[in-house]
């Protein structure tokens, strides 16, 4: 049988122990194969019928290997390595059920497709291939996966990891992810603890690129090989805590096309701030529900051109635009108006805010 003729090739030179798995054990004596396992320390009799339910692990690392095949008898094979091959596809591992740890790193595979029968795997490891994406149904089922490396390859989206719930590390540097947004696939691990995105675009492209995963992921304890400080923990809670952005309407919405959006609604969710940049996208909003908030001033809402309903109800509005301490020459009059921006009492003039406002709005509520 094919199955027995492959294996007869890796058992030609084969050396068995007795713990599992230590990486230090994988000796050989030739460089074809090196296979453990942990069921005797005598030399495995292949004339057994079933000395292959013996083999625990399997390292098949540089040998110029195209397809993996010939494995449907290794139901208990734990661990695998087959790094620095010719591989271009996961394949032949749909029997390995058993299978805890797994190494690709080196070849060229370009998609995951292929593990997720493997429902028991801790670890995998798919570094220095061609990964361009993350299918989004190959993690959903590997429930006991807690560590994740995909460093360099091409990944430009972490959509796909967001139900991998067990995740505690992710390593993905040196990627081409660029995006604040895909930071939002990952705010449902609340296991991750260590988090490697070094050398992708957001790095350096995004703002505050560091404070805002640490805010967005609170369980992290390290991120980019450095530890997070408390002190960054607040910095980050103060700058982004309580601020409505366009990212925020991405991660509800699902997609970043606004065009036909028309109503706002985000009540009972201790917005402070509004900052949806560019305001261009959101000129289609015609209703804006904000009611039950933490609202001090709605500035972030003045360049929508085609607001004709502002709910603001139970907030603590007091402006327009954030208040400034009111310049001492101001008359009583004119305070007024800095409180009460709404009633145009004491106004000396159009402002800029209030000359958008002066467009028809058909209801305003406070």
């Amino acid at each position: 049988m094919r199955w027995l003729y492959a294996l007869r090739f890796l058992l030609r030179h084969l050396k068995v122990v007795t713990s599992f798995p230590q990486v230090s054990l994988l000796e050989s004596v030739v460089p074809q194969a090196k296979i453990l396992s942990q069921m005797s320390k005598n030399k495995l009799d292949i004339h057994q019928s079933n000395w292959f339910t013996t083999i625990t692990a399997l390292d098949l690392d540089g040998q110029h290997l195209s397809k993996i095949s010939h494995l449907e008898k290794l139901g208990n094979l734990q661990w695998a390595s087959f790094s620095n091959n010719n591989l271009t596809r996961i394949e032949g591992l749909d029997s390995c059920l058993n299978l805890e740890e797994l190494t690709l790193d080196g070849n060229c595979i370009s998609s995951l497709e292929g593990i997720s029968k493997l429902s028991k795997l801790t670890r995998l490891s798919v570094n220095n291939n061609h990964l361009s994406s993350l299918e989004r149904n190959v993690f959903d089922s590997l429930v006991h996966l807690h560590y994740l490396s995909l460093e360099n390859n091409r990944i430009t989206s972490l959509v796909g990891l967001q139900k991998s719930y067990a995740l505690v590390e992710l390593y993905i540097s040196n990627n081409y992810v660029s995006s604040n947004q895909e930071i939002y696939y990952l705010k449902g691990l609340n296991n991750l603890v260590i988090l490697d995105m070094y050398g992708n675009l957001i790095v350096w492209k995004q703002d505050n690129y560091r404070l805002f995963v640490i805010f967005h992921i609170p369980s992290l304890k390290a991120l980019d090989g450095v530890a997070v400080e408390p002190p960054e923990i607040e910095t980050a809670r103060d700058l982004f805590g309580g601020k409505l952005t366009t990212d925020m309407v991405v991660e509800r919405l699902g997609h970043s096309d606004f065009s036909k959006m028309q109503e706002l609604n985000w009540t009972a969710s201790m917005i402070r701030t509004i900052d949806l940049m560019p305001p261009d996208q959101f000129k289609n909003i015609s209703s804006v529900n904000l009611q039950n908030n933490n609202l001090t001033h709605f500035s972030g809402l003045i360049f929508l051109p085609n607001i004709k309903v502002l709910c603001l109800n139970y907030n603590h509005i007091e402006s327009i635009l954030p208040r400034s301490k009111p310049p001492n020459h101001l008359t009583n009059r004119q305070l007024l108006h800095q409180k009460v921006t709404s009633s145009g009492y004491g106004q000396q003039g159009a402002s800029k805010a209030s000359r958008y406002l002066d467009r028809s709005i058909d209801r305003l509520d406070f």
